[in-house]
């Protein structure tokens, strides 16, 4: 009995998980079994998507001088969001406060920051705030 096998049945599957946040599937061929192709092109999550990579220069300075700034930006003696030093010494009430669901031990309603009529982030970037706080607010 003659058996063939096929040399190129292996697809490539790309699964992305982000620690607090949606999980991001890239598939590329996953499953087709076509043997005759050559492998596709992977398809690029963005780093973006995968809050654990964020920095304070990356995300952090330009979302707190894009959404708080107007009212905690430089000079303002008591909380200026443009300092790293400044943020972490508020980091608690801002990740309660930013994020967009309630968090366990928050006295801050969820949503709340910021305040006022500007500009609101998004769901995705108040959580990939809150993401990189819990992350240790890394620079």
């Amino acid at each position: 009995m003659n058996t063939k096998k096929s040399t190129n049945t292996r697809s490539t599957c790309v699964v992305v998980i982000a620690l607090g946040a949606a999980v991001v599937s890239a598939f590329t061929g996953c499953g087709s079994g076509n043997s005759d192709s050559t492998p596709d092109a992977m398809t690029t999550v963005p780093a973006a998507d995968a809050a654990v990579g964020d920095t304070w220069s990356s995300f952090a300075a330009e979302f707190l001088n894009t959404y708080c700034g107007e009212c905690h930006g430089a000079g303002d003696t008591l909380r200026d969001y443009t300092l790293l030093p400044s943020v972490q010494s508020e980091m608690a009430k801002i990740r309660c406060g930013v994020s967009a669901t309630s968090l366990s031990g928050c006295a801050i309603p969820a949503g709340q920051f910021p305040i006022g009529n500007g500009a609101k982030p998004t769901d995705l970037d108040r959580q990939r705030l809150v993401d990189w706080i819990e992350n240790g607010s890394p620079e």
